[in-house]
C-alpha cells in the first residue's frame, strides 16, 4: 500500500507544467530511478488552440548522450473543446550507463517565434548489485554423445547430394537451351524517372494549385500523403497503399534504410493528414505550409541513403 500511495505521490511531484496564455506544456516520468537496460517512460504533453502554429522537437536514437530511446514515439492526439486539443509525445528510453542525468526536452516553436523548453528531469541509473559471495561450483563434465555414421558423415552427405542435384539441374538447362534456342528479344528501353525526382514533381504540383488558399484542406493532405506512400514504396519495396499510418511507420521502421528524423517526420505529417482528412483539425494556411517542407525533407533526406551525396 505505502509503494502505491509513494508511486502516485512521486508521478504528481515529477509532472511540470508551463503556462502560457494559448497553450501548456506537460512533463511526466514512471520513476527517475532505474537499473542498467530498465525502461521508463516520459510524456510530454502539449496543449494548443487549433490556430497556433508550433513545432515539436525531435531526437534522434539518444535525447542525450547515454539515455537511449527504445523505439519511436507514442503519438497520441485529444481533442479537448473546439478552443483546444492536446497531443502527446510518450518517449521509452532506458540507459546502459550508471550516473546521474539531468535534461530538458525541447525545443518547442511557438508560434514561429517563442522557443519553450520543459522544466529539467532528472533520472538516476544505477548498476545491478551483483552478489559476489555466491557459491561457485565445478563445471559439470562434458557428455559424450555416441553418434551414428551418418551423424558423423552427414556434412559431407548434404554436399555430395546438393552437387548431384546441382549437376542435374545444370545438365538440364544445357539441354533445354539446345532444343530450344530462343531468338533474341529487341526491349525498348524507355527512360524512367527516379522515384525521388517524381515525388518532389508532384509535390511542387500540389503546392503551385494553391488548395489551402482555397479551403480545400482535405484534398491538400490527402494528395500529399498519397505521393509519400507512392515514393516510400518504390523506395523501400514495400506495399503501403490501404495501410494506417501507425502501420505505415511499423514497416518503414522495419526497413532500416531511413534515418529516425525522416521517420518521425513522416509520422508527424501523416498524423496531421488523418486528422484533417476525418474532419478532427483544421490547419491554418502557414501550418499547412511547414507540413508541406515536411514532406519535402522526407523525400530529400531519405534519398540522400540511396543516392550518395543527395539531391
Amino acid at each position: 500500500m505505502l509503494k502505491h500511495i509513494f508511486l502516485v505521490v512521486f508521478l504528481w511531484l515529477s509532472s511540470s507544467f508551463v503556462y502560457s496564455q494559448n497553450y501548456s506544456v506537460q512533463i511526466a516520468t514512471d520513476t527517475n530511478a532505474i537499473t542498467i537496460g530498465e525502461q521508463i517512460h516520459i510524456t510530454l504533453t502539449y496543449t494548443v488552440s487549433p490556430q497556433s502554429q508550433y513545432q515539436l522537437p525531435v531526437y534522434g536514437e539518444e535525447l542525450i548522450p547515454h539515455i537511449v530511446q527504445c523505439k519511436l514515439p507514442d503519438i497520441d492526439t485529444l481533442t479537448i473543446d473546439k478552443d483546444s486539443f492536446q497531443i502527446s509525445y510518450t518517449y521509452c528510453v532506458t540507459s546502459f550507463n550508471p550516473g546521474e542525468y539531468s535534461f530538458q526536452l525541447g525545443p518547442i516553436l511557438y508560434n514561429l517565434k517563442d522557443t519553450i523548453w520543459t522544466p529539467t528531469i532528472r533520472i538516476s541509473v544505477r548498476a545491478e548489485d551483483v552478489d559476489v559471495q555466491a557459491d561457485i561450483r565445478d563445471v559439470p563434465p562434458i557428455r559424450q554423445s555416441k553418434y551414428s555414421w551418418f551423424e558423423q558423415n552427414k556434412t559431407w552427405i548434404v554436399w555430395i547430394v546438393a552437387s548431384i542435384i546441382f549437376l542435374i539441374l545444370a545438365a538440364g538447362v544445357w539441354w533445354y537451351t539446345q532444343k530450344y534456342k530462343q531468338k533474341p528479344v529487341l526491349i525498348q528501353a524507355a527512360e524512367l524517372e527516379l522515384p525521388h525526382i517524381r515525388a518532389l514533381r508532384l509535390l511542387a504540383e500540389i503546392n503551385e494549385k494553391q488548395l489551402c488558399q482555397k479551403n480545400l484542406y482535405k484534398q491538400y493532405y490527402s494528395e500529399i500523403s498519397d505521393v509519400l506512400r507512392e515514393y516510400f514504396e518504390a523506395r523501400l519495396h514495400i506495399p503501403l497503399f490501404e495501410r494506417t499510418t501507425d502501420e505505415i511507420i511499423r514497416d518503414v521502421s522495419r526497413t532500416g534504410d531511413l534515418q529516425v528524423a525522416v521517420i518521425q517526420n513522416l509520422q508527424i505529417l501523416l498524423h496531421e493528414a488523418d486528422l484533417v482528412k476525418f474532419a478532427k483539425y483544421i490547419p491554418s494556411i502557414q501550418q499547412s505550409e511547414i507540413h508541406g517542407g515536411l514532406a519535402v525533407f522526407c523525400v530529400k533526406e531519405s534519398s540522400k541513403t540511396e543516392q550518395g551525396e543527395g539531391i
